[in-house]
């Protein structure tokens, strides 16, 4: 609609629009191949990596389809193996069982 837009209101040309629509297309084409093979598969693994990155909890979770049932469900696992079962999570006195291991600083700063 905006291409037709850009026409009727003589701000382009039908040429400039057919161009300027065909560089875009290519564009976002050449964008997801690289997306999809470099990205995915290179630089998101070793950016992950990195200790700033570890440090921030950045992380790619593109390859998980549904991030927010895969969270819940971890978060309910982690419920269960911890022996919260009831309540929101508060220990009301009661000592909280320790991970396992620590991965990241925020594991050892808030359990």
């Amino acid at each position: 609609m905006a291409l037709l837009d850009s026409i009727y209101l003589k701000y382009h040309t039908p040429n400039q629009v057919l161009v300027g629509g065909t560089i875009g297309a290519v564009c976002g084409a050449l964008w997801a191949v690289l997306m999809h093979t470099w990205f995915e598969r290179v630089l998101y693994p070793w950016l992950e990596s990195l200790p700033i990155c570890e440090y921030f909890l950045i992380k790619d979770s593109t390859h998980i389809p549904n991030v927010l049932q895969f969270e819940y469900n971890a978060h309910k696992e982690e419920r269960k193996r911890r022996g919260k079962h009831h309540g929101h999570g508060h220990s009301h006195g009661h000592k909280q069982s320790q991970p396992q291991q620590h991965s990241n600083h925020v594991d050892k700063k808030y359990s």
